[in-house]
């Protein structure tokens, strides 16, 4: 059973560091009366990129009367929402690392995006521009992760059967069916096709970037009037939903929104991100164990 996690085995702290000296450095102000034994309390504003304006940040370190020690609990509020309930932070590092989770910059979270293509075991990085999924079985098993449900039995019979004597899958010999709601992805051979809610193909080709797929997995799996608002956002143009990730990260969607509309596409856009960061954690994952597999035949 776990007890519980101490990073200061690695890290020490750093008696000299002030964590509320650090709020002033940002601009805070403490606004309790410090002759009283009310909980300490600081007030300011901080960016946060998932927010649609700097938020109102108030920090309370909880006072324990009579205890005999100095308190340690914190609580932090995001515009009077409570994002963190835990211990104040005792060095530069965990300061900064605790507000990076709470108020991320714009760079932080490009970092992030960048840094979750990493693999495992350090092997050379992928991009978006050079990392493509062909017709596989790797990218059967992801579709059927998130909900797609393989229909090849009585859309294509004879190649239903061939696949089921086969030893493995090979796309070369083998059309397969994949079909969610109205979404239907089809493997025509090494060709990858899409349609939505008809019969009409949007997408023909031999690969899907991560982004695409990430837009397709992304668009069948939210409610339906989400789907609504997304598809606006496309100008109800279905032949772009493959671009849906793309698009919500231009520069013309991210200056477009303001307030209230501007939080909901924030919204979908972590929404997104978080999704394409566990898509590639599955693809860098199963990569990872395969080379381990080859490498120890």
């Amino acid at each position: 059973m776990n007890n519980g996690f101490n990073f200061l085995d690695e890290l020490s702290a750093e008696p000299n560091f002030s964590f509320f000296v650090e709020l002033e450095k940002l601009g805070f102000e403490r606004i309790d009366n410090p002759l009283k034994d009310d909980d300490t309390h600081y007030r300011g504003q901080l960016y946060d990129y998932f927010s649609n304006s700097d938020p109102i940040v108030d920090i309370y370190r909880i006072e324990k009367p009579y205890s005999g020690a100095e308190p340690t609990e914190l609580v932090i509020t995001k515009d009077e929402t409570c994002v963190y309930k835990g211990l104040i932070p005792l060095s530069s590092f965990s300061f900064k690392f605790l507000m990076s989770q709470l108020f991320p910059s714009k760079e932080y979270i490009k970092h992030l995006e960048n840094a979750s293509w990493n693999t495992i075991g350090n092997e050379p990085q992928p991009h978006d521009d050079d990392y493509k999924l062909e017709a596989s079985q790797q990218l059967v098993n992801l579709l059927l992760d998130y909900g797609f449900k393989e229909d090849t039995k009585t859309r294509y019979p004879e190649h239903y059967n061939y696949l089921k004597c086969a030893d493995c899958y090979n796309p070369y010999s083998v059309k397969r069916s994949f079909v969610k709601g109205k979404f239907r992805i089809l493997f025509d051979y090494i060709r990858i096709e899409m349609s939505y809610n008809s019969a009409t193909l949007f997408f023909g080709k031999s690969h899907i970037s991560v982004n695409e797929l990430t837009s397709i997995i992304y668009f069948n799996n939210v409610p339906t009037e989400q789907k609504t608002y997304l598809y606006k956002l496309i100008n109800e143009d279905y032949f772009n939903l493959h671009n849906i990730y793309n698009k919500l990260n231009s520069e013309y969607f991210n200056e477009k929104f303001k307030g209230k509309s501007l939080e909901k596409y924030k919204k979908h856009q972590r929404s997104m991100f978080e999704l394409k960061a566990e898509i590639i954690t599955k693809l860098v994952r199963k990569n990872s164990l395969k080379e381990e597999y080859i490498n120890n035949l």
